[in-house]
Formats: C-alpha cells, sequence, structure tokens
C-alpha cells in the first residue's frame, strides 16, 4: 500500500516541479495533457490543464488525479484516500490553490487547482511553498515536449 502512495506522490512532485517553470509562456490558449499507467494493483490517471490569458501570461493549472484500485480491499482504498486527504489539508492555509479530494467505492479523485494570479500576489512564501517559480521562463512547447517525454499524451 505505501508503494502505491509513493508512486501517486512522485507523479504529483513531477507535475509541481513542471509546473514550476510556468512563467512568461508564449500561448493565448490552453495545454492539457494526460496519464495512464496501471502499477501495483491500481489505474492511475492524471489530467493536467494549463490556462493562459490575452497577454500569454499563465494563470491557472487544473490537475485531477484518479486513483482506480483494482485489487484493493475497501480498508486498503480507505486508508489510501485517509493518506491523500493529510496530505492536501495543508493547503488550506495557501492561497491561490484549491484541493478537493472525493472517494466513490475503489475510485479516489483529487482536483487541484492553482490559480497563479492569487499565487503571485500572495508573495514569495506561497510559490516557496508550491515550488513555483513564477519569474522561470520557458515556452509553452518546451513544456509540451517535456510532458511527453515523461509519457504524457497533450493536445
Amino acid at each position: 500500500m505505501r508503494n502505491r502512495i509513493m508512486m501517486t506522490s512522485g507523479l504529483m512532485f513531477l507535475l509541481l516541479v513542471v509546473s514550476g517553470c510556468l512563467g512568461g509562456l508564449g500561448s493565448t490558449n490552453s495545454l492539457e495533457c494526460s496519464y495512464e499507467e496501471e502499477e501495483y494493483g491500481m489505474l492511475n490517471r492524471l489530467e493536467y490543464k494549463l490556462v493562459f490569458d490575452s497577454n500569454d501570461e499563465p494563470i491557472e493549472i487544473d490537475m485531477v488525479m484518479i486513483l482506480e484500485h483494482l485489487d484493493a480491499t475497501e480498508e486498503e482504498v480507505i486508508e489510501t484516500f485517509d493518506a491523500f486527504t493529510g496530505m492536501y489539508d495543508q493547503t488550506e492555509d495557501q492561497e491561490g490553490v484549491s484541493v478537493s479530494t472525493d472517494r466513490d467505492g475503489k475510485v479516489i479523485t483529487i482536483t487541484i487547482n492553482y490559480d497563479l494570479e492569487e499565487v503571485a500576489e500572495a508573495g514569495s512564501e506561497s510559490e516557496a511553498w508550491l515550488d513555483l517559480d513564477l519569474d522561470e521562463e520557458i515556452t509553452k512547447e518546451e513544456i509540451k515536449a517535456e510532458l511527453i517525454a515523461e509519457g504524457f499524451t497533450c493536445k
């Protein structure tokens, strides 16, 4: 069970690292990427959307992680859900971040929204907590290429 949590946490960390490179993007639309993997008796799906304003500035990141336990008992699913709920409880005090968790049978859904404008207004403490560097420049195509190299499908 701990391996499942660590693997899924690793995927979330990857997204935070990638999202840390979003400042100064040059696009006026969105980038949507997804990833799916079956491992440790669990189907992991990750949906990721970056939204840009009319000035080509990134303004929002939406992430949805869906964990479908294929072989787990109800007790194991509840244990995993409780672990994720505990991990994301610390986001309650972070400006520009909202997290929701839901469990339906053997499926756990974690939805995270980052409002980058609010994060920037909150200052360096929120940026540091989220591992974001809103001043670093990287293109939308570079982000897309990096995500594809990590196994994501992007459109």
